[in-house]
């Protein structure tokens, strides 16, 4: 909340399963969470969406603004990676690569995610390498402020 000028106590929790029965409970006011995660209490009308953090509306709840849209420019993104030791063989490499891209593109894991609002941007290797050194240097600031970056 730097962004905003906005003083609050961080409380970390394990996971949904903790944060949203203190947030229901009255015993914080506000928490980050998967869209998936929200969908049953927003449409149970338990909870209320402020903002998106993701460049553009999400589409199962295209009332809520982004970040941008109501005066901070601040977004990410929520990457599963698959990685494997710098020294595996290409052809390993290839075979792991195709087998992860075939099922993100299989239909029962499509409906999955959709089911979950799980936005997948399938990116080959270079180019998630490319977008996560993006992100780090944007984000550089942040991680000097929290004694991430190594001295």
């Amino acid at each position: 909340m730097h962004a905003a000028s906005v003083k609050l106590t961080h409380v970390p929790f394990a996971g949904w399963a903790e944060g949203s029965p203190a947030l229901l409970g009255g015993h914080i006011e506000a928490i980050v969470a998967q869209p998936g995660e929200v969908r049953p209490l927003v449409e149970a009308k338990k909870m209320r969406l402020l903002t998106v953090f993701q460049p553009a509306r999400n589409a199962v709840f295209p009332d809520v603004p982004t970040c941008k849209e109501v005066g901070y420019d601040v977004q990410t993104r929520f990457h599963f990676l698959l990685l494997a030791p710098k020294s595996t063989p290409e052809k390993i490499v290839r075979y792991l690569h195709d087998a992860a891209k075939a099922s993100l593109e299989d239909v029962a894991f499509a409906s999955f995610a959709k089911a979950r609002v799980i936005d997948v941007d399938y990116r080959p290797g270079d180019k998630l390498r490319g977008d996560l050194w993006e992100e780090y240097r944007k984000h550089t600031d942040i991680l000097e402020r929290v004694g991430m970056l190594k001295r």
